[in-house]
């Protein structure tokens, strides 16, 4: 049985056509993986990449993006909203079909060890790929982002293992950012909010809003529609109004299902 991998990675680039453009057509060179979606940001200089395939395929794809990446993205230039730690900032792994956590993990180290030996970029390993306490949490590594050891143009990469979530961004009818940090805070699920909740309060200039933005680990149990309206009733305390509601990436199918029951 053939096995798959689901590949997510968050390149730091979101306003730059010609090199999205170029980064995707790495992955689409690869044999043995198909790129499902591509998701750019201007306000989180981000883009999100959605591809499948084998383990060797998505191992080699993985690796190629973060070459050429590195070949053209300087994150000293780099300026977005979103936290990153560099080019590439993070490669998640989500096993899909006929793979386990533990096979994915063995990928994630090798991939790793290769773009560390060959292409002189500091690697460092959260969620399921790793078991330091340090790193496991995505934004307990971010937090120690001054510290790490960098490349000095294409910075670090994250490389994890994890289970499918779902982006979900939420805009509010503001300008005032501390208002969506408050939200964002009250929602985390570490703060006694929503279950697998994690989230962000951003700014997004080019339209002159704030953002609340998400993503639900657990989103069986915190639909994207919860989500949403829990953000909507802390908004109406400001006086404020959700405005807009943005999926980033690609919806799980058993995600979706799950949602139906709301």
């Amino acid at each position: 049985m053939l096995k798959i991998i689901e590949c997510v990675p968050n390149v730091s680039e979101g306003r730059n056509y010609r090199t999205i453009e170029k980064l995707a057509n790495v992955l689409r060179a690869v044999k043995e993986v198909q790129l499902l979606d591509i998701q750019r940001d201007i306000d989180h200089n981000r883009s999100v990449f959605t591809f499948i395939g084998t383990p060797a395929g998505v191992q080699q794809a993985a690796y190629d993006l973060v070459e050429t990446a590195s070949e053209l993205i300087d994150i000293n230039a780099h300026s977005g909203v979103h936290p990153r730690l560099g080019a590439v900032d993070v490669i998640p792994l989500v096993p899909v079909a006929n793979i386990s956590v533990a096979e994915c993990v063995k990928i994630a180290e090798k991939l790793g060890e290769e773009i560390e030996k060959h292409l002189h970029v500091p690697v460092y390993f959260y969620e399921k790929a790793t078991s330091d306490p340090r790193t496991k949490n995505l934004a307990d590594l971010r937090a120690q982002g001054y510290n790490l050891k960098k490349h000095h143009t294409a910075g670090a990469t994250a490389i994890g293992v994890r289970d499918y979530l779902v982006a979900y961004n939420v805009e509010l009818g503001t300008d005032k950012l501390e208002i969506a940090k408050d939200i964002a805070g009250r929602i985390r699920e570490k703060n006694g909010g929503l279950k697998g909740v994690k989230a962000l309060g951003l700014k997004l200039a080019s339209k002159k809003r704030v953002q609340v933005s998400m993503n639900l680990t657990k989103p069986q149990k915190t639909t994207c529609r919860q989500a949403a309206e829990t953000v909507g009733k802390l908004a109406k305390k400001y006086k404020i109004k959700v405005v807009g509601c943005e999926l980033v990436g690609l919806l799980p199918e058993q995600v979706r299902e799950a949602a139906k029951r709301f």
